[in-house]
């Protein structure tokens, strides 16, 4: 004769069965930010590209010295990246595959809770060594707003579609010939190994802002 369960049993069970419930919603709606955050990732990235090679192009036209031609190049991550190019510096835009919530250690002049939520990230490089650290950041969230920030050049909006893309890429160009080569590490930081690579530049020692 088969046991009959106790109430205790039962309770176990239904326990469990919450628990697997709630996991499965709440992998759902993972899912569904994430997906979201990737498609206005891929339009943000599109749109913001777009504009950065209009303002260069404006640029050559205008007579700039030193300034090429935008490229953009395949990287292993399956994305498209942005090189821009003025005289021998490289600043490179790298959309991140994946979705993560940002570091609350971070000093990002974002409210608070968005360090809670989940974001899409451009990360941006000085030059294209390896071993080279992103300088500046975007963050686009699920629900259409963004955030950028590095070096003391914050930018922010709360709706996606009313960003207007041009303006951004002036103000980014802008104060990357304007603020870029302004500082460098300490003679302390500055070791004779890498003084010596004839690939490395004055500006390579250091990043705006740093002391």
């Amino acid at each position: 004769m088969d046991e009959i369960g106790t109430i205790g049993d039962i309770g176990e069970a239904d326990e469990e069965q919450t628990l697997i419930a709630e996991t499965v919603e709440l992998l759902r709606r993972q899912n569904d930010v994430q997906r979201r955050v990737q498609n206005y990732l891929e339009s943000f990235t599109q749109k913001l590209f777009a504009a950065l090679e209009e303002v260069i192009n404006d640029l050559i036209a205008a007579g700039a010295p030193g300034v090429s031609p935008a490229k953009r190049i395949s990287y292993p991550n399956g994305r498209i990246c942005l090189q821009l190019t003025f005289g021998d510096l490289k600043i490179i835009f790298v959309p991140l595959n994946g979705a993560a919530r940002p570091n609350a250690r971070d000093e990002a002049r974002i409210h608070s809770v968005k360090f809670k939520e989940l974001c899409s990230r451009i990360a941006v490089f000085m030059g294209d060594s390896p071993d080279q650290e992103a300088f500046y950041d975007f963050l686009i969230f699920g629900d259409g707003s963004w955030f950028a920030w590095g070096y003391g050049w914050p930018l922010q909006q709360d709706d996606y579609e009313a960003t207007n893309f041009r303006d951004v890429a002036e103000v980014l160009v802008h104060s990357f010939v304007k603020d870029i080569h302004s500082t460098w590490q300490t003679r302390d930081e500055t070791l004779l190994a890498p003084a010596m690579d004839p690939k490395r530049r004055v500006f390579t020692f250091g990043l705006p802002g740093e002391e």
